[in-house]
């Protein structure tokens, strides 16, 4: 599994950048930068020896794979299929960015809000209502939306 840790953001000459550590399995395998200047991502590959590798840690060739797997990779290839392999690893970098990014937005709803979320919504997409996220209200909200199968996001997180 990929994920994402030591995530910052700024504002850059051509939008929004961040500075990520790219983790695979547990374990740091490369520092992503996005320097926000309208090109592509800069990659910096933890190898043996140098700082911030750890034993056992994939390959930089079996990361690029595990990228490649995802959809964000394969629907960038299908669209623009005569662009070199390095954009659409980019593509499937800034997914997982955003849907870090997402998760970290859905947790601060929680904290004072009901967040929830229907089978049919679309991915991203959550309704929330204007409450304390207390079991009681929670217990009200499911009620009121009986027969709809609605997730509570803040169960995840309580």
């Amino acid at each position: 599994m990929l994920t994402i840790r030591k995530f910052k953001t700024f504002v850059g000459m051509e939008g929004h950048g961040f500075n990520a550590e790219l983790m695979a399995e547990g374990k740091p395998v490369a520092f992503v930068i996005d320097d926000a200047n309208g090109g592509c991502l800069n990659w910096h590959w933890y190898k043996e020896g140098m700082r911030g590798y750890k034993a056992g840690a994939p390959s930089q060739a079996a990361v690029e794979d595990m990228l490649r797997q995802t959809v964000a990779y394969k629907e960038s290839k299908g669209r623009f299929p005569t662009l070199g392999d390095s954009i659409h690893l980019d593509t499937a970098m800034i997914n997982i960015v955003c849907e870090f990014e997402q998760e970290k937005q859905v947790r601060r709803w929680c904290r004072t809000k009901v967040v929830g979320r229907y089978p049919d919504t679309p991915k991203g997409e959550y309704s929330t209502w204007a409450c304390k996220p207390t079991p009681e209200n929670i217990a009200k909200i499911k009620e009121a939306n009986k027969g709809k199968s609605l997730e509570v996001i803040n169960e995840r997180f309580m």
